[in-house]
């Protein structure tokens, strides 16, 4: 009988995507009162709670939230379009606490907004700011306390990933200018790979293959596929090497991927392949 709608929410704007977790779906969107986190049953669209979390975000490529919040261990976490990092209960929508890692370390929201979603990694949340303090940064979960800050990047828009690489599951990120691999408990940056992007519109999400990296943006970037193994010798400032096992680079690149992250299924990636707002060359 083809698709059947089950209920329709009028939200606001925004570009948040969802997060479903016991039957809740957890999203963010905007109105006049500003920027909020909502909870709805996700069965039949019953709101169940929402929360202001900042004023309004405006921005000439569209205005309000843009990360996807992340429900973990009965709290939900949420980065808005300005970059304020906040923590609420899951079951009720209180806010436990609220953070402005833009404004702690001496940095501004990027061109197009913090778009960022954050990434739980044990008892640490962590998002990417670009500041000139920390180009990523982690709080404490339960306090809201900073806990590391790493890298000199500016942001990209591009959300952080936990991979498994050279043999150690590593923090992977995709800065304004690079892909960095950071100890999510430490903070200590293990490798940077030098990936600048006009724009710096890095946006799509590294993946892992094999434990090796994958890495593609837009604006006639193109991809790479890399190796990560462990140094040699007794370098501390780079743990971990990298080189290229192919790569397909500027106009005539394979695969572009913009605004969305490729799919890696049975060995192959499905993705949209994205000239850029430069347009072919």
């Amino acid at each position: 009988d083809g698709p059947r709608e089950v209920f329709r929410v009028s939200a606001g704007v925004g570009m948040s995507g969802m997060a479903i977790r016991r039957g809740c779906l957890v999203t963010m969107a905007q109105d006049a009162d500003g920027q909020r986190v909502m909870a709805l049953d996700a069965a039949s669209g019953m709101l169940l709670w929402q929360t202001v979390v900042a004023p309004e975000y405006r921005n000439p490529m569209g205005d309000g939230p843009r990360g996807t919040p992340a429900i973990v261990d009965g709290q939900v976490f949420a980065f808005t379009g300005e970059g304020i990092l906040v923590a609420l209960d899951f079951k009720t929508g209180k806010i436990q606490w609220s953070q402005r890692p833009l404004s702690q370390l001496g940095g501004k929201p990027a061109e197009y907004g913090m778009a960022c979603s954050p990434l739980v990694a044990g008892n640490r949340v962590i998002v990417s700011v670009g500041a000139e303090q920390g180009t990523l940064v982690a709080y404490d979960t339960k306090s809201g306390k900073l806990v590391w800050k790493a890298g000199t990047d500016p942001a990209g828009y591009s959300s952080p990933a936990l991979l498994t690489l050279g043999g150690k599951k590593q923090l992977v990120a995709m800065t304004g200018a690079s892909a960095v691999g950071i100890d999510a408990d430490s903070g200590k940056l293990l490798w940077r790979y030098p990936f600048e992007t006009n724009f710096e519109c890095n946006i799509a999400t590294p993946l892992e293959y094999k434990g090796q990296l994958f890495l593609s943006a837009g604006e006639n970037h193109g991809s790479v596929l890399l190796a990560v193994k462990p140094a040699g010798g007794s370098s501390k400032a780079a743990p971990f090497e990298l080189d290229a096992v192919w790569e397909s680079l500027g106009p005539q690149s394979v695969l572009r991927n913009e605004w969305q992250t490729s799919i890696l299924l049975d060995g192959y990636l499905y993705g949209m392949d994205n000239v850029g707002g430069a347009g072919p060359v």
